[in-house]
């Protein structure tokens, strides 16, 4: 038997709000939309919901209220789904292009430099992007400048494995003086099968990174870094020009040396731009690639007989720990174009500096001709994640965090 109300029974009423007072029957009556929201957002109060819960017709108003809200809900999505533009996609992948045989020669100077072990590895580093309409690549690959017909051969391979249009590929190289050379067929065994390894390592990073493509958001910035940039490329004054190694007179000189008698002006302006290109994971914002680009020329310093990918390498293995991620998708390209020889600013013969411009001691094999860009200069051991990488998003694209502290101090950023 249900119980009788008493006469001391008291109706229950709203709480707060701007029905504060009324009874449940009358509010449910008047606005029974305002105990959907009641029912739904307010915290606490178990007695009135529990009230509100058992009143007739309540039920049949709580049902039209959440097909009312699946209904917003839907129309917001499609709305969404006309307006978006089509997703990007990225994908990214190092592969390693170590040589495994030696002796071999490194190309970059007039006479034969050989090498008999590698120092630090070498790497082809992939990026490709989709954006639902254009598929490209872009792969750079530690060495001095591989020979187009390697590069065609490995575009060859990656568009018949991925389907990417050779068109839409890129294939650069850092320049890096302490590479084997790209196209040997006919010669000594270790150059020869030297390019087999790089021309399939070539269009196997392409084909790593289409297969790892996913929603992706990207974004670039530029930073100037003049200090270690300057143009290696000088008209001389009249009578100080000497032919070149194959017995010609050029226009301009390269590499001419500092001497006030024999440099007249540059042969151009430099670029002292630090350039990236950031890409992330379109939800998570997980670091996914770093392409960057720096108008500087390899460095060199690296031990004799040593194959190595110079500052190029040591930059991309620093920089996932940089950026908050422990894989190694990091890609770089840097011009050769300009020099950090300073003639720009001295025409003196003075003794190489010891310290790099943050005040850290520059490496006894870093100093000389090729000063120090201001990296941290090679190492066997592994790169240690930083403390924040598996805590915090990785820093916006244009700010300076760690990269500030190891590519020493910089001019104020410049409006865009």
């Amino acid at each position: 038997m249900s119980r009788k109300k008493k006469p001391d029974d008291k109706e229950p009423t709203m709480p707060f709000g701007k029905h504060k007072g009324k009874t449940l029957a009358a509010v449910l009556a008047e606005e029974p939309s305002y105990l959907c929201w009641f029912m739904e957002k307010v915290e606490g109060c178990g007695e009135v919901k529990k009230a509100i819960a058992g009143l007739p017709g309540f039920r049949e108003e709580w049902a039209k209220h959440y097909e009312r809200k699946r209904r917003k809900e839907a129309t917001t999505r499609e709305i969404a789904e006309e307006t978006v533009a089509p997703s990007l996609r990225a994908g990214a992948a190092a592969v390693d292009i170590t040589p495994r045989q030696f002796p071999l020669n490194m190309p970059g100077g007039f006479s034969a430099n050989m090498a008999d072990r590698a120092h630090d590895p070498l790497h082809c580093r992939a990026l490709v992007l989709d954006d639902g309409v254009t598929m490209l690549a872009i792969a750079i690959v530690d060495n001095l400048g591989v020979a187009g017909e390697a590069v065609d051969e490995a575009k060859a391979l990656a568009s018949k494995r991925c389907g990417i249009a050779v068109e839409k590929m890129l294939v650069s190289s850092t320049h890096t003086h302490s590479a084997p050379p790209s196209n040997v067929k006919q010669g000594p065994a270790p150059a020869v099968a030297y390019r087999k390894v790089l021309v399939e390592g070539i269009a196997e990073s392409i084909i790593r990174a289409h297969a790892r493509l996913r929603p992706a958001a990207v974004g670039a910035a530029a930073h100037p870094l003049p200090e270690e940039v300057f143009n290696r490329r000088w008209f001389v004054k009249p009578g100080m020009m000497q032919p070149n190694p194959f017995g010609r007179m050029d226009q301009v000189k390269t590499n001419p040396g500092t001497s006030a008698a024999v440099l007249d002006r540059p042969a151009g302006p430099t670029d002292p731009d630090i350039t990236v290109l950031s890409v992330q994971e379109a939800k998570s914002r997980r670091p996914l690639a770093l392409v960057a680009n720096y108008s500087l020329h390899y460095v060199g310093g690296t031990p004799r007989a040593a194959v190595s990918a110079d500052y190029y390498g040591e930059f991309a293995r620093l920089m996932p720990s940089r950026v908050g991620t422990g894989e190694r998708e990091v890609t770089s390209k840097v011009t050769h174009r300009l020099s950090p020889m300073r003639t720009s600013e001295t025409t003196s013969s003075k003794a190489p500096p010891s310290r790099e411009p943050s005040g850290r001691p520059i490496p006894g094999h870093l100093r000389g001709r090729h000063g120090c860009f201001g990296l941290r200069h090679y190492s066997r051991r592994r790169a240690r994640p930083a403390r924040w990488a598996s805590s915090r998003r990785s820093p916006p694209v244009g700010s300076r965090t760690s990269a500030r502290r190891d590519c020493g101090p910089s001019s104020e950023r410049r409006s865009r």
